[in-house]
């Protein structure tokens, strides 16, 4: 997290490490629903978004629509930004459907990121 993010949320300060067991999005795809099911994913993964949304290779296709908490400013380190993201989610299929404000910054009130949902192409 970089300072930024500290300065606007210090409530969201680092704590501690945890161990976890990792997966991708594909295996959690596959083994959790049905293939005739209407797939909704959310992200919200601090800046790796797009790693976890290559995870779902093929099972890309079983989805319908995508949540993402997206950056307008740098927040993580090698995070990235808004253009980013929606360039990835054009280039897998997946197209901004609508945008709500996420976090801002207090003092200014600068919008530091959103949630946008993303539906798949139909053409």
């Amino acid at each position: 997290m970089l300072p930024k993010h500290e300065e606007a949320a210090p409530e969201a300060t680092f704590i501690g490490k945890e161990s976890i067991s990792v997966t991708t999005l594909a295996n959690e795809i596959t083994e959790r629903t049905d293939e005739r099911a209407s797939v909704f994913v959310k992200i919200d993964t601090q800046g790796y978004e797009i790693e976890v949304l290559k995870g779902m290779g093929d099972a890309a296709g079983r989805v319908d629509a995508i949540q993402l908490e997206v950056s307008l400013v740098p927040l993580y380190e090698n995070a990235p930004l808004i253009e980013d993201v929606f360039a990835y989610m054009r280039s897998i299929g997946f197209y901004p459907h609508w945008i709500s404000q996420g976090f801002s910054e207090g003092e200014s009130g600068q919008l530091l990121q959103i949630d946008a949902f993303f539906f798949r192409s139909k053409t």
